[in-house]
């Protein structure tokens, strides 16, 4: 038989297909992080300022018993709570020191108050399921896989110059 001599090298190949897929390199800046900071942050600031001056409002919305002062007061620590852990998250963000601890304690922070939502603030509203609840029900998963996000990409976040520009995404690298 006749042994023909392959088109491309090994080596050839290998720098050809080199880039794609993943890379751990911390040369690959994730450019979504910003938009994603700019959202947690946002929400996250409405949430607890809401929690903390509407805090009738919120519950007589979320509970047909006006009784249930335990809860109120629940949900006004809530929005201290929050705002607390908004800050720090927004101060590793921005200073680029224990990014991903801080975000790691945040998102399990973030799930175990939404598992708490569900057993001490929703259960009157899971009973009446309505579009609007499902889409804050939705909102929130978003946000706590935002945070997740936020752990598994910490040390490809951008350099300090960048970190709250939305633009990213769309800037062309030179």
């Amino acid at each position: 038989m006749n042994k023909t001599k392959p088109l491309i090298s090994a080596q050839e190949l290998d720098a050809l297909i080199g880039g794609w897929g993943y890379s751990s390199s911390p040369a690959m800046v994730d450019k979504f992080f910003p938009i994603r900071i700019v959202l947690l942050i946002t929400l996250g600031a409405i949430a607890s300022f809401s929690l903390l001056f509407f805090t009738d409002n919120i519950f007589q919305a979320l509970h047909n018993n006006s009784e249930a002062t335990c809860i109120k007061r629940y949900m006004y620590f809530r929005g201290w709570f929050m705002l607390i852990f908004l800050m720090i998250g927004f101060n590793a963000y921005r200073t680029g020191k224990y990014v991903a601890i801080n975000f790691f304690i945040i998102f399990i922070l973030a799930a175990m108050n939404f598992i708490s939502d569900l057993f001490m603030v929703y259960p009157s509203r899971l009973q009446n399921i309505t579009p609007d609840f499902t889409l804050i029900l939705l909102g929130r998963i978003t946000l706590l896989w935002f945070l997740f996000l936020g752990v598994k990409n910490a040390s490809r976040i951008p350099e300090k110059g960048s970190r709250f520009d939305v633009l990213l995404p769309f800037r062309r690298e030179i």
